[in-house]
């Protein structure tokens, strides 16, 4: 009751707009849905279940986990969700016995043929309090430190996509995501975000240009709420077919530091080598507000391997 509680309460918001998305714009029998329940049994076996430096106690803890997965694809829907609700039996100590949820669930809408679309997420999972206590690895914790808690996060993400006159691409999106857990000394934040971004080619071939622009505010439950904008222009000079020159320009401004919002230039160049189709070096640097910002990306593939 407690775990299927928590997670009505938690995502509620984002199931529910994707799922009158789908309903209200794709019929179902345009999408081929999969729907797999699931149980799993796993044992633990620890010799400091409380991660403890002097009261080291032993415990077997059994994870009965049934679960759901959601898959759905369509001409205009995508739709992945898998969730399980784990149930932790502690052998010796039955008192730290407990629900667990995990959720990921990802969806997106075509709402108008290749121009609007709406993406949703949520997810839930076990995140630690503090670096300096015990940790947990996985969305479940079988621990018992005192340091982890339930945290549910959603998103939806409406943005418009297309190409202005020949050549130049655009993107306008829309983020507001909110994030909540269990314990109040966690930090519950909701964030927006308006992104823009042009890109596309000059009447040289050889000379290509983007601008991106970013406002964001976070508010929080408690604490200081913080609000950030940022315009980065760039202009790429094709050198050779495997050879690319990139200058970087732009102004920031932000309410980290100070109350007020203090702006900052920014300033960068970089460059991307491809020596062959297999292999990519990429490196830029930055000029930020909070002192200098580097990049650097090298990817290659041979026959059976994939380097990164």
């Amino acid at each position: 009751g407690t775990g299927m509680a928590t997670v009505a309460r938690g995502n509620a918001p984002v199931l529910v707009a994707l799922a009158a998305a789908l309903g209200a714009m794709v019929p179902p029998a345009w999408a081929d849905w999969e729907i797999v329940p699931s149980i799993s049994v796993s044992e633990t076996v620890t010799d400091n279940v409380g991660l403890s430096e002097k009261n080291r106690e032993s415990d077997w803890i059994t994870d009965i986990a049934p679960g759901i997965g959601i898959n759905g694809r369509g001409d205009r829907v995508k739709l992945n969700l898998d969730y399980r609700l784990h149930g932790l039996y502690y052998a010796n100590d039955s008192s730290r016995s407990n629900l667990q949820n995990s959720l990921n669930a990802r969806g997106t809408v075509e709402a108008l043929d290749n121009w609007f679309y709406i993406d949703a997420s949520a997810m839930i999972s076990q995140q630690n309090l503090s670096a300096f206590g015990g940790s947990t690895y996985g969305s479940v914790d079988t621990n018992d430190s005192n340091n982890t808690t339930e945290t549910r996060y959603y998103q939806i993400s409406p943005y418009f996509r297309g190409i202005l006159g020949a050549s130049t691409e655009y993107l306008l999106r829309y983020n507001v995501s909110k994030t909540t857990s269990d314990e109040s000394n966690a930090f519950n934040t909701q964030t927006r975000q308006v992104v823009g971004r042009l890109a596309g080619t000059t009447g040289l071939s050889w000379l290509g240009w983007s601008l991106d622009a970013n406002s964001q505010k976070n508010d929080f439950d408690r604490g200081r709420d913080t609000e950030a904008d940022l315009v980065r222009g760039m202009l790429t000079y094709h050198a050779t077919p495997q050879l690319s020159l990139m200058l970087i320009g732009g102004r920031e401004s932000n309410d980290y530091t100070s109350l007020d919002k203090e702006s900052h230039t920014i300033k960068g160049a970089g460059f991307e080598w491809a020596p062959t189709d297999r292999t990519l070096l990429s490196v830029t640097r930055e000029d930020r507000f909070f002192g200098n910002s580097d990049n650097i990306s090298f990817t290659h593939r041979t026959a059976g391997t994939a380097w990164r």
